[in-house]
């Protein structure tokens, strides 16, 4: 799922400004790295990357501005890659998704992020 797919999904926990920039910083030098977000589509919220999130709405804000003419393809690319991954079929049934994620995306193409997701254990 992109960026345009995801904006208006809840995010699981409030953001802090600096590690946001963190990523914004980091995602305008490297792309987008590691781990997706991971969402519920059937409730439109996140189940990880607040974040991540908050960072990728700052490029898309920034780059509506007029930032980033001078890497105009990259951040259109960056906005248009994948970001997320729809689990909601794996936490349909639960009452707090986010907790214990490992037992439940065992064995799933997530798994090999396991040691980028903090909600893992």
């Amino acid at each position: 799922m992109t960026l345009k797919e995801i904006w208006g999904y809840t995010p699981i926990n409030d953001t802090k400004v600096d590690r946001v920039e963190e990523l914004v910083t980091s995602m305008i030098t490297d792309g987008w790295q590691g781990a997706p977000i991971l969402v519920d589509s059937g409730t439109g919220s996140l189940i990880t990357g607040s974040h991540r999130l908050a960072a990728l709405m700052v490029i898309k804000d920034r780059y509506k501005c007029g930032e980033y003419e001078d890497i105009e393809d990259g951040i259109e690319t960056l906005l248009g890659t994948d970001v997320a991954e729809d689990i909601s079929d794996l936490v349909d049934d639960r009452d707090n998704p986010w907790e214990n994620l490992g037992s439940y995306l065992t064995g799933t193409r997530i798994e090999k992020y396991k040691n980028q997701i903090y909600e893992w254990e």
